[in-house]
């Protein structure tokens, strides 16, 4: 992955190791593969939080910024999210990665949509190892190559129209939960409602 200019890794790391614990609540929340979703993030599955202590020892230098792609690298493998702000807090835990790309040569939108296709989760499985379940090393990701269009306003075009209907789809998904609890009535959003 050449247009990756950092990967921020934690695995392996616990706040036993540090001589911490985890908190049942908190500014800073703790991030597992379960909370990655393709496209957002949910902290209330496995929710885990940290203080400012733990959150300062455990994240360092390496503080998550504006166009980091949080990556899962198992189980389940390759779920994506872009953080689209600066606001975030976030301790990165197990089985996540954050990738900060080169925003000089890929957007980061373009680049969390990319690592989302089939023909991406097709390369992941082949560089991918282990038994029952099967993840993704950072030696690994190195060999993970694909072609991205050489404008980065091309590029922003299409992971722009690309969150678009992740966004969709997520207000859909939220409308048929809430439809089949009978509470709310809510309209069907499309593409042709929001345009």
């Amino acid at each position: 992955m050449n247009n990756v200019k950092e990967i921020i890794d934690f695995r392996g790391r616990t706040p036993k190791k540090l001589g911490l614990t985890w908190t049942p609540s908190g500014s800073f929340a703790a991030l597992s593969a379960l909370n990655i979703k393709n496209g957002y993030i949910d902290t209330t599955v496995d929710a885990h939080f940290g203080d400012e202590l733990l959150y300062s020892r455990w994240m360092k230098s390496s503080e998550l910024r504006k166009d980091d792609i949080i990556f899962t690298t198992e189980a389940p493998m390759g779920n994506v999210v872009v953080l689209h702000h600066n606001d975030h807090h976030y301790i990165l835990s197990q089985r996540v990665i954050a990738l900060r790309p080169d925003v000089e040569m890929v957007n980061s939108a373009f680049l969390g949509v990319a690592l989302t296709t089939p023909g991406i989760h097709q390369l992941l499985r082949r560089l991918s190892t282990g038994g029952t379940a099967h993840g993704v090393s950072q030696r690994n990701l190195k060999f993970l190559e694909f072609m991205v269009p050489g404008e980065i306003s091309e590029q922003k075009k299409i992971g722009q129209l690309s969150n678009f209907v992740d966004a969709l789809i997520v207000a859909n998904e939220r409308q048929r939960m809430l439809s089949k609890k009978g509470s709310i009535e809510i309209r069907q959003l499309t593409i042709t409602n929001i345009l």
